[in-house]
């Protein structure tokens, strides 16, 4: 019989409509307050439906280093990167001292990558033709983009795996099978 590990989550870090942060996110869900809202991100004056759940009041900055050009990021890998920072600080991690194993696998699941950079992309090709296209773009659109920020930040090499669309879920739903199944003592 095959031995498995118990996992143990001992950081969360939250970006969420109704909060940032686990005391804010906390807080909404007690007094039931919805992130629901008026699409603000972008004019959607000509979409039937003109609300969604935005994460409002995000400022980069506050979670991730100038050196690494959070304006250049795409706004899920800015996300994922806050959250894993939240995530380590919870934990009473040090992200300047951390003592991981090699390899430690960094697990994030993308449900649809980089629009924004999409989006930006089309419209510098459109204005400028493929010389205003950023070189950047590509690397910031790739679904493992978050993941390999993450890596690189905590300074260790790690397994990048990124699942998208249906299988995000399936995929989430296992993330603690490598620690489960020996494989890793941390994930991230």
């Amino acid at each position: 019989m095959i031995k498995r590990n118990r996992v143990v989550v001992t950081g969360m870090g939250i970006l969420a409509p109704n909060g940032i942060g686990l005391e804010a996110f906390w807080e909404s869900l007690l007094t039931a307050r919805s992130g629901i809202g008026p699409i603000t991100l972008f004019d959607a004056s000509n979409l039937k439906s003109r609300i969604a759940g935005e994460v409002k009041n995000f400022d980069p900055s506050q979670y991730i280093e100038a050196e690494l050009k959070p304006k250049r990021m795409a706004r899920h890998t800015q996300f994922a990167y806050a959250a894993t920072m939240m995530a380590l600080k919870d934990a009473g991690l040090d992200v300047n001292n951390l003592d991981l194993p090699s390899p430690t696998p960094v697990v994030i699941g993308v449900s649809t990558s980089a629009m924004d950079i999409i989006e930006r992309g089309f419209s510098d090709f459109d204005r400028r033709g493929p010389d205003g296209v950023s070189p950047i773009t590509l690397s910031a659109l790739s679904p493992q983009a978050a993941a390999n920020v993450i890596a690189d930040r905590i300074a260790f090499w790690s397994r990048c795996r990124c699942r998208r669309g249906e299988y995000d879920f399936v995929r989430r739903s296992r993330a603690g099978n490598s620690g489960r199944d020996g494989c890793s003592d941390y994930e991230v």
